[in-house]
């Protein structure tokens, strides 16, 4: 299978092979298209968090957004759970819009204000998912998101059937991964039961992803990767039973079912899928210097020899 390489600003490389699937090879061609420069987004290695210092942050970009007449939540002096998933909220509802006419608008002739706003929203979700796995998430959990070329919808894929049977829970091929991005604004139903985020579907403001993009995930997982062919299936068929469970329950117990068919695939079918995995035996702490200290600056394709 073809390989890709995460270039760092300095010049160290890390290897990954695509997995032999259709979401592996749609990603290759995806990307074999683009650009081969990184833009980061945003991500979370909790074990080097700071949640205080994060906080403080968000605090004060929220009060800078409310300052807009945009519409957020009364901050409270502790940051729970409920306040993050409405403070989300807040920038999906205004970003969406924006979103909406960024093919009607030349978006070098936005006035300051907006060019304001939007920087600011972008940088209360990149917070609020920072913070939310610094306070919630393992210790030992990680990940990165960013985008490989330009900002660019015209070459999406769109997510039909065949693709979509990937999105579901499986055990990873290693420990370090590179995920489908969930290249969307807003939240699917996976996030909101992670979130416990009732009002979200509530409020008809669920958003599955329909689309693939050159947006990436690099993630680390905590739990070791099982080997045997017997072992993953019984892995596999254990956490999808696990997650259907879960997903039932967040429905019923909240009286969600006139908001949301949980069966649908494009909503239960919501996990950003593996699409490449690493060849280099790394530490976290090699994998954050790496990413975090030193920055990503591009990737290198290497096709089928």
């Amino acid at each position: 299978m073809p390989k890709i390489s995460l270039v760092s600003n300095s010049g160290k490389k890390a290897s990954f092979t695509f997995v032999d699937n259709i979401v592996g090879t749609t990603m290759f061609d995806l990307i074999k298209k683009r650009e081969r420069h990184i833009r980061p987004s945003h991500g979370s290695f909790n074990m080097f968090a700071n949640p205080t210092s994060i906080e403080v942050k968000l605090k004060n970009i929220v009060k800078q957004v409310s300052a807009y007449d945009i519409a957020m939540p009364d901050i409270p002096d502790k940051l729970d759970r409920d306040t993050l998933n409405r403070i989300h909220e807040g920038f999906h509802v205004v970003e969406e819009v924006y979103k909406a006419n960024d093919n009607n608008i030349d978006l070098k002739l936005l006035d300051q204000d907006s060019k304001t706003i939007r920087r600011l929203l972008k940088e209360v979700n990149f917070l609020v998912h920072e913070l939310e796995n610094a306070l919630f998430g393992s210790k030992k959990a990680a990940f990165t998101v960013f985008y490989i070329g330009e900002y660019n919808t015209s070459d999406r894929v769109i997510l039909n059937s065949e693709l979509r049977k990937i999105f579901v829970h499986t055990t990873m091929p290693n420990r370090v991964t590179l995920h489908v991005g969930y290249a969307t604004i807003g939240k699917n139903l996976l996030h909101a039961v992670v979130d416990n985020d009732v009002d979200i579907v509530k409020n008809g403001n669920l958003r599955p992803q329909l689309s693939l993009s050159t947006e990436t995930i690099w993630h680390w997982n905590p739990i070791s990767t099982i080997a045997g062919l017997n072992e993953k299936e019984e892995r596999d068929e254990r956490m999808r039973s696990k997650w259907t469970n879960e997903v039932r329950e967040f429905v019923v117990n909240n009286n969600l079912q006139d908001y949301v068919g949980w069966k649908d695939p494009i909503h239960y079918n919501s996990v950003q899928p593996c699409y490449a995995y690493s060849n280099d035996e790394m530490s976290l702490e090699e994998w954050y210097h790496m990413i975090d200290k030193d920055g990503l600056k591009q990737v290198e394709l290497h096709e089928d020899n």
